[in-house]
This record gives C-alpha cells, structure tokens and sequence, in this order.
C-alpha cells in the first residue's frame, strides 16, 4: 500500500513505501496509504511504469561476492599499510635526531642534548628545518665535505615530499569512493571534506592514496632512512679524520640516494 504525494490541484505527484516526513514537521504524504489497486494509483503507475529490474543471475552473485572479498581485503591492507607506515616513519625520526647527535658532536657522549633539541618541536616540519639548518651550517663551517650539499639538498626535498604523504596517512581513513560507477578502496581524508575529496572527484581525479601508493611511500620512508644514515656514517668518519671510511660512505650515500631517484 503506497503513501502519496499530492500538487495543489490534488493530483498525484509522487508514490513513497513509506511516509516522507520533512526536517520542517510536515510530511510530502498523505499521512494515510491508498491500496495498490487504488484507481489514482493504477493511474499514476499506467503513465509511470516502474522500471522493470531482471534478477541477478548465478553468475553476476558470484562475480559480486568475489568484488566485495576482493574490496573487503584491500581495506585490511590499507590499514596494515598505515601501521606499517607509522612504524617506519618512526624509525626515519630516530635516524634524524642520531644524524644531529653526530653533528652537535656533545660530550661527554652520553649527552641526550642532542635529542631533546630534536624532539622539542612538536611538528615533523620544524624538525626537518633544525636538521637542515644544522647540516648546512656544518658543510660551511668544514669546506673540504662541500660535495656532501647537492646529495643533502636531495635528501631534505625528499623528506619534504615524503611528509605530504605522511598528513594523508596521519588523518586519513580506508574508504570506499564511488566515482563514475566504479569503486576504488583508497586512504583519504572524511568523505565529507569537500576540498580534498568531492572537489578532485568532479575534477576526474581520484583522491586519496591506494594500496600501492602507500607501499611506495613506505618504501621511500625506509631508504630515506638508509641516506640518513649514511649521512651520519660520513660525518662521523669526517670528524674521526678517517679518510679512507669517508670515501667508502660517500659512496654508499649516493648508492642509496641512486635507489631513491629510482623508485
């Protein structure tokens, strides 16, 4: 028994299942149903079929139930893949505040000073900054590690590009977006943010990052942690005067920067 939707004129405008309360108290239908056999009603369906709808065969069930299994495991990837993200990019942060270690060169050597200059700012940014600083100052101050710039400067833009990527993880969630009736399992901001979510689908992009793009940033977060490293070996061999290391982790510094313009 449908519920109806009446024009001033009376006449039938809208057939619901149920009533259609509005946010403002009144209701578009009559608060009573009409039978099916109604003759409003089988007028309004005569001029206004419905759609007739074929059943879903054996086959189109199987093929949706293997989409749903398939979207329902990238969801527990991309959730792995956070956690796993959020290890890794701790272990780049502890590789940083080890390279200003080296750098400041405290002693005794037991000095934390180091790392609480490091973690003082609470934003990966102003860090990124400290660091930065820190190690130009130190090739101007120590002239003869002047080609260690070109192969920081790299390292530091890459750090900058793997911190954008870093906010997407940090405050977005696994969703399943839609677009142009087709699904895609993507980490991306509150399906309601307009800006970053329905401004780039109208667009024809499609936001957020899948599966791969987050395996690719990790990725990229663990061999940035390798240049960082190797940065701190070359410094720490510079201040030890042992010429023979220095070359040896120079080398291994542009090995390891050559894998990140690779990815």
């Amino acid at each position: 028994m449908p519920y109806v939707q009446r024009d001033r004129t009376g006449k039938i405008v809208g057939v619901y299942a149920n009533p259609a309360p509005q946010p403002d108290g009144t209701c578009l239908t009559e608060p009573d149903p009409l039978p099916d056999d109604h003759p409003e009603v089988v007028e309004f369906f005569t001029k206004f079929p419905l759609p007739k709808i074929a059943p879903l065969t054996d086959k189109q069930r199987q093929q949706m139930r293997r989409e749903e299994e398939a979207q329902s495991a990238e969801f527990h990837e991309l959730r792995n893949l956070m956690l796993n993200h959020f290890h890794v990019w701790s272990q780049l942060e502890m590789a940083l505040s080890a390279l200003l270690y080296v750098l400041l060169n405290i002693q005794p050597k037991s000095s934390h000073i180091a790392y609480a200059i490091y973690y003082s700012p609470s934003g990966f940014e102003a860090r990124r900054k400290i660091i930065d600083d820190a190690v130009i100052q130190f090739i101007k101050e120590n002239p003869d590690i002047e080609s260690l710039r070109n192969h920081w400067n790299d390292i530091n833009r890459y750090l900058g590009l793997a911190r954008n990527k870093r906010n997407i993880v940090a405050h977005g969630s696994p969703l399943k977006l839609t677009i142009r009736g087709k699904n895609y399992i993507r980490l991306a901001p509150p399906a309601f943010d307009v800006l970053r979510i329905w401004n780039k689908t109208t667009a024809g992009t499609i936001p957020g990052l899948s599966t791969k793009n987050l395996s690719d940033a990790i990725c990229q977060v663990q061999q940035l942690q390798e240049c960082v490293d190797s940065v701190n070996k070359f410094i720490d061999a510079f201040q030890e005067n042992d010429s023979e290391s220095l070359k040896e982790r120079f080398l291994l510094l542009e090995a390891n920067l050559k894998k990140i313009h690779n990815l």
